[in-house]
């Protein structure tokens, strides 16, 4: 049975707390397939500037600040 006094939007099936409040897990979806988009354009670019860049953790983090900061 469903709980009338839920804040649950109609149709969540669940929520996470983020940086830009508590969200359902479908919002959040849209906005790590646009954060893994803009790591994907960052290494299209490191790459096209040098075929011969290494994997360290600067570069892991900069990845993760360049599509999820």
């Amino acid at each position: 049975m469903a709980n009338s006094s839920s804040t649950k939007p109609v149709g969540a099936t669940s929520y996470k707390d983020t940086a830009f409040g508590i969200i359902p897990r479908e919002k959040l979806l849209q906005f790590e397939i646009e954060g893994t988009k803009k790591g994907l354009e960052y290494i299209q670019t490191i790459i096209s500037k040098s075929k011969t860049n290494k994997i360290t953790t600067e570069f892991i983090c900069k990845l993760h600040d360049v599509s999820f900061g």
